[in-house]
């Protein structure tokens, strides 16, 4: 399975290397890596080559994002090594496509009405969120439309099978507090540059 994996990583890369968006250009190596948490059930978490690889692309959109802060912005420092093998083993306990699947194969109704609930509540903190960025953003950065909305949907459906692998997990008391906490947050940052976060003329107006 890696072998594929890898084939289909690189022949990725190759696409993503032709974006005009510095920040999709993805080296080889880190696709592989999360690819490889996802899919293959099998995977070690040993290739030190392709954790380097994924630390090296932080790194670049960290300094990306410090370019569309200011000039005097310094970018931030990307995860230790050791960091991203404890992310790395979090991601294939919770989130492999074979953990979810078995979330999903035994969810109940009331547990899909809880992830409903959630995902209500991660759409309006994302239309919010969504306004502030565009605030802070170079008025010449522009991407593509379709590219926007892909990567809403696909994080729409990973969100979805995230949270109902969490739960499924006892990490429920969790979710809702931190849900809590970041809708708080964002609605606060929200109110004070644009009004009322409950108010639908605020909303149109950001």
């Amino acid at each position: 399975m890696e072998d594929v994996l890898s084939r289909d990583a690189h022949t990725l890369a190759e696409k993503l290397q032709r974006e005009d968006s510095p920040i999709l250009q993805i080296p080889a190596d880190a696709i592989d890596l999360i690819l490889n948490l996802f899919v293959n059930p099998d995977y070690d978490l040993t290739d030190e080559g392709a954790f380097e690889a994924f630390q090296g692309w932080q790194e670049r959109c960290q300094q990306l994002q410090a370019t569309w802060s200011g000039p005097t912005s310094e970018p931030r420092a990307a995860d230790s090594i050791e960091s991203l093998l404890t992310l790395a083993s979090t991601v294939k306990q919770y989130w492999s496509v074979a953990e979810v699947k078995r979330c999903v194969d035994e969810a109940t109704h009331d547990d899909l009405r809880v992830v409903s609930r959630d995902i209500t509540m991660l759409r309006r903190m994302w239309l919010m969120f969504t306004k502030l960025l565009a605030q802070e953003l170079p008025n010449d950065l522009r991407l593509p439309r379709d590219l926007i909305l892909r990567f809403v949907l696909g994080i729409g459906r990973m969100a979805i099978y995230f949270d109902l692998s969490l739960r499924s997990h006892g990490q429920g008391g969790d979710i809702d507090s931190l849900m809590s906490y970041w809708l708080t947050k964002v609605e606060g940052a929200f109110h004070e540059k644009f009004g009322d976060a409950n108010s639908s003329q605020s909303m149109e107006v950001a």
